[in-house]
C-alpha cells in the first residue's frame, strides 16, 4: 500500500513539473516576442501622431524580459 502511494505521489510530481523549465520557456517565448513587437508598433504609431502635431516623440527600448513562475498547491 505504501509503495502504491509513493508511486502515485511520484507520478503527480513528475506530471506537475512539466510546465516548468525549458519546456515552458519554449512554449511561451513566441508569445513574449509577439507582445513586445505589438508594443513597439503602437509606440511607433503614437510617435507619428506626435510628430504630426509637432510634439516631441518618446522612445522606450525593451532591454530584457523578466519572467517569474510559481507553483501553488
Amino acid at each position: 500500500m505504501v509503495k502504491i502511494f509513493l508511486l502515485f505521489v511520484g507520478v503527480l510530481g513528475v506530471v506537475g513539473c512539466q510546465s516548468f523549465g525549458p519546456n515552458e520557456v519554449h512554449r511561451t517565448h513566441p508569445l513574449y516576442n509577439e507582445v513586445i513587437s505589438r508594443s513597439l508598433n503602437e509606440q511607433f504609431l503614437l510617435n507619428l501622431v506626435r510628430l504630426r502635431y509637432r510634439d516631441n516623440p518618446y522612445f522606450l527600448e525593451v532591454g530584457s524580459v523578466a519572467v517569474n513562475s510559481s507553483l501553488e498547491s
